[in-house]
């Protein structure tokens, strides 16, 4: 028997839909938004867009370059030639917030000491 033909059982649904008269597809199209592609605009200016963007792209690389050749430039020295210096300064420079190691300072030498002042006023 063809399929159109046979019963159905009273809780089997139809299987094709049937659109209601409140359904959004029957409602009138003037009330539904109206969507169109986005307006691309001249190809010329398209075409300006992507050169700008090219150059930018070229300058941010160049920049980059022109980093790296000054990081590759710099002078290199071993660390164990840095600490050398560094030690050489720390024992050449006298410290006068250690007055332990280098003893007591003299008045005229030490600059954290306060000011004489001449007079009474300053006149800027």
């Amino acid at each position: 028997m063809p399929s159109s033909q046979r019963s159905r059982a009273p809780n089997q649904r139809d299987s094709t839909i049937k659109p209601s008269p409140t359904s959004p597809s029957s409602a009138p199209r003037s009330k539904m938004p109206q969507y169109t592609s986005r307006d691309v605009g001249d190809p010329s200016q398209i075409k300006k867009n992507k050169q700008s963007m090219a150059d930018l792209k070229l300058r941010r690389l160049t920049e980059l370059n022109n980093r790296l050749r000054e990081d590759l430039e710099r002078e290199r020295i071993p660390v164990s030639t840095a600490s050398k210096s560094i030690i050489a300064y720390c024992n050449g420079t006298r410290d006068y917030m250690v007055p332990s190691v280098w003893g007591a300072v003299p008045k005229g030498e030490d600059p954290y000491a306060p000011q004489q002042s001449g007079g009474c006023c300053v006149v800027m």
